[in-house]
Formats: C-alpha cells, sequence, structure tokens
C-alpha cells in the first residue's frame, strides 16, 4: 500500500531510536520493510498462483514462509496507520479532515488509473493472459483479468475512479490484487477520523490519545474486524515512536513478546487467520521500529529501492504475470518440459515486475505531488481562516 510520505525526525544516531526535534527525514528503515513486503505479494502470487502447481520446489516451507502474501498485506495496513499518523502526533495540529481524505483518494486512484490503462492496453492487444497457459500450468493468474469480459474505456474509468475503492467486484476488477483497496482507503479514513477528534480535544496528551486508540484496537479486535484494528494499532506504534517509552527496554521486549506470542498462537492453532495474523504484523512492525537491528536490517540500499517501488510494484505485477503467460506457453511449445518453462518464466516474469514497477516511478512521484497540493491547500485554507479570525 501506498506509504504516506510525511518527513519525520531522527538524528544523525537513528539506531539510538527517532528523537523529538532532530532534524526532519523519513524513516526509511519502514520504507524498507513495505518493500519487502510488497515483493512477498508478488512471489505469493508468481509462486502461489503458478510456479508451486508445476514444480515442488517452490512448496518448500521456507519458499512458504517468504512467500505470504497475506502476512504482507497486513504488514501494509499496519504500515498505512503509522505513516498516516506520524507527521500529526510529532507535533499536534489541526485537521483538515476533508483536506486528508480528498488527498488520500488521488494518492490511490492516480496510479491505480495509470496501471489499469496498461491492462486496458494488454487487453487490447490480447496479450493480457492466455488460457491455454492457465490450463498448463492449472494456474488462475494466467487466465488475466476480465478474459471473456467485453471491455470500454468507459469500464476502465469507472473501476479506477469509483469501483476500485467503493463497490469492488473481483469478477469484474482489472486487478486481482486491488481488492485490498477499499480496506486501505476507509482504514485511512480511520486513522483521520482518530486525528481529527484527538485534535478537537487539545487536552488529551500523549498517554490519553495511545490508551484510547489502544481500546479502539481492541474493540475492532473483539468485533472480528481485525483489518481495521490494523489501522488504529499502527496508529498507536506512531505515537509510540515519539514518546520518551521509545527509548526504553521495555518497549523492545513488549515488541518481541507480540512478534513471539502471535507465532506461536500460529503454529499452536496451525492456523493463520486475519486475527492472528494483525497481531504477527504488529509484532513484526514493532520489531523493526524499536529494535536497533530491524531498523538495520531494513535500512540498506536494497531495501530503499524497494521502498520506493514498492506501491508501483504492488499495483503492476499481476499483469505483468498474465504477460509471462505468453513466454510460459511459447517455451512448452517449443519443447522445453513443463518443470524447465516454469523456472525460467518465474525468473523472467520477477524481472519484469521489478523493472516495470521502475519504470512507472514518474507516476509514483506524480500522485505523491498531486495529493500534497491537495491536502496543502486544504491546510492552508484552514490556516488562513484561523489567522481571520484571530484578528
Amino acid at each position: 500500500m501506498p506509504y504516506d510520505q510525511a518527513p519525520v525526525p531522527h538524528g544523525p544516531g537513528e539506531n539510538d531510536g527517532p528523537r523529538v526535534g532532530a532534524p526532519p527525514d523519513r524513516l526509511g528503515f519502514l520504507d524498507g520493510l513495505r518493500g519487502w513486503a510488497s515483493l512477498m505479494v508478488v512471489l505469493s502470487h508468481l509462486w502461489g498462483q503458478f510456479a508451486r502447481h508445476v514444480s515442488s520446489i517452490y512448496d518448500a516451507v521456507p519458499l512458504r514462509l517468504v512467500s505470504n502474501g497475506h502476512v504482507a498485506v497486513l504488514i501494509f495496513f499496519v504500515l498505512s496507520g503509522v505513516a498516516l499518523s506520524l507527521r500529526f502526533v510529532r507535533q499536534p495540529r489541526p485537521v483538515a479532515l476533508l483536506g486528508l481524505v480528498v488527498a488520500r483518494y488521488v494518492r490511490l486512484v492516480v496510479p491505480i488509473f495509470a496501471t489499469t490503462l496498461i491492462v486496458y492496453l494488454l487487453l487490447t492487444l490480447q496479450i493480457a493472459g492466455s488460457p491455454e497457459a492457465a490450463q498448463l500450468a492449472h494456474s488462475e493468474i494466467f487466465l488475466g483479468p476480465r478474459h471473456d469480459i467485453a471491455t470500454s474505456f468507459g469500464d476502465v474509468a469507472a473501476f479506477s475512479f469509483f469501483e476500485v475503492l467503493f463497490r469492488y467486484d473481483p469478477h469484474t476488477t482489472f486487478n486481482w490484487s486491488l481488492w485490498t483497496m477499499p480496506i486501505e482507503f476507509f482504514g485511512s479514513l480511520l486513522v483521520y477520523a482518530m486525528l481529527f477528534a484527538f485534535s478537537r480535544v487539545p487536552r488529551l496528551q500523549r498517554p490519553h490519545r495511545i490508551v484510547l486508540a489502544g481500546v479502539l484496537s481492541l474493540a475492532l479486535l473483539a468485533l472480528s474486524k481485525p483489518l481495521a484494528a490494523c489501522f488504529s494499532l499502527g496508529y498507536v506504534v506512531a505515537e509510540l515512536i515519539f514518546s520518551p517509552a521509545a527509548k526504553s527496554a521495555w518497549i523492545r521486549w513488549a515488541s518481541g513478546i507480540v512478534l513471539a506470542a502471535a507465532t506461536a498462537l500460529i503454529l499452536l492453532n496451525r492456523e493463520l487467520d486475519d486475527l492472528r495474523g494483525a497481531v504477527l504484523a504488529l509484532g513484526i512492525v514493532m520489531v523493526v521500529v524499536f529494535w536497533p537491528v530491524g531498523r538495520r536490517l531494513f535500512s540498506n540500499p536494497l531495501s530503499h529501492w524497494l521502498g520506493l517501488i514498492s506501491f508501483p510494484l504492488y499495483l503492476i505485477h499481476v499483469p505483468v504475470i498474465g504477460c509471462a503467460s505468453l513466454l510460459f506457453l511459447s517455451l512448452v511449445r517449443a519443447g522445453l518440459g513443463l518443470e524447465a518453462a516454469t523456472h525460467v518464466t518465474m525468473v523472467a516474469a520477477l524481472a519484469g515486475c521489478l523493472f516495470a514497477a521502475w519504470l512507472l516511478l514518474p507516476m509514483e512521484r506524480c500522485s505523491i505531488r498531486w495529493s500534497r497540493r491537495v491536502d496543502l491547500t486544504r491546510v492552508s485554507a484552514v490556516s488562513a481562516a484561523a489567522e481571520t479570525t484571530a484578528r
């Protein structure tokens, strides 16, 4: 999911934890975590919905662990809660709710529209997928989206600007990975609503906000709404980053306990449902945020690059895998065995996903810039109104 691009502070000693009042910068290790999570989603589709059906190599336990797309999506949701909250919890300020909502809408739909146009082009050229390859590989993802539905440019616009967020239908979607977008959008609204409500009560201090957000998260979990709880839990993590607790040993141990407890529950029950997955995602994010080794692990150049392309990668990988079905079919027709064709196609598709995501970086920067303009315009209007009232 897209990460809000708000700057957050850390000083030269980043490994000692973020410091309030330090020069503004980004929490790069969270970008890195988001990048690797995006790659996990790609592998979950590339291996889980294609290669694993042909070759048992991709069914090995270690490969299943690093290609668990569901856990990766839950990590995205927690990270979104963190990222959307950071600039507001660092220094409480008035929250222009409408401007934030419109900015978030722009941030999501601009890249979605661009990649949906690409899918429309692939459908028009009849290279979005191959039923024959899908049958050979026992892979539904090789069919390509809307393979049996007549599609027009009007469908592209309707899907990109409305249906993907407000009326998502897996049968008419242009991209199967976008089932997360309604959750992402309404989870963002939940975070903004919390920020707006808390900003209206200036007497609420950070400990009060943490408790209230924590209670809300527990209530959502109790009401079987773990996906929504991921966003409010992300808000709690953002508050903790700027609290004195961020430098204490107990928060590191608490992070490890959350991660260990979630892992134990999953292993004991041999089941990864949304509730256990949400707790696991929270534990992973907390360990990366509050443990120096976690921050270092996700702060290297490769992690930084994956963070930059994470949202384009998430959006474009399913169309690229659909196109790769034609390569798979060509290799099989040329006499290559199914397993060998699978290995070649897997490597080519993965490289193609990364390259396509890199090519889409200008689009990504454009959507960030446009969403900031919407947000800043609203904030400026609110500030101007406040100044006028003060006079």
